[in-house]
């Protein structure tokens, strides 16, 4: 798994929108109308350059610090300011061409019923459902313990 940091940006005009860079990676930005949504986004645009540009041509990931003094002297160098509520976080993403591999797991009965009920509701499979209930799960939690505002 591929772990960089991104920038959030909030807009100084439209409270909640954020825009998103990727101070290691050129040309990688995005953008959402809440918080919720530019970390989803985040995670998105991370994974499709990384499909893009293939697990060999990225740039090694830099740290919580060397990635946040990038991202502030691009900033600069910009003439921007960066403003109040501007935060960094560690946004993952699954290899380029990464295979899915074959877990068992155990469950009450009745727990997959209402898992394969949801999955089949929303056009999903079990294992499709699992693992974006997984990746939003982990995305909450970081968003919880790794948020960190100048």
């Amino acid at each position: 798994m591929h772990i960089y940091f991104a920038q959030f940006l909030p807009d100084t005009e439209k409270s909640g929108v954020y825009e998103v860079t990727f101070p290691d990676l050129e040309d990688c930005a995005t953008s959402g109308d809440t918080l919720a949504e530019a970390l989803a986004n985040a995670a998105e645009c991370l994974s499709g350059y990384i499909q893009k540009i293939g697990g060999d041509g990225l740039p090694a990931p830099s740290g919580y610090t060397e990635a946040r003094y990038k991202a502030e002297t691009r900033c600069q160098e910009l003439g921007m300011a960066i403003p109040v509520g501007t935060f960094y976080q560690a946004v993952p993403a699954a290899p380029a061409n990464e295979k899915p591999v074959q877990i068992a797991v155990s469950m009450l009965p009745s727990l997959v019923h209402v898992i394969d009920s949801a999955a089949r509701e929303n056009g999903m499979t079990r294992s499709g459902l699992l693992a974006l209930a997984a990746r939003k799960f982990i995305q909450e939690l970081a968003t919880q313990v790794d948020t960190r505002t100048t």
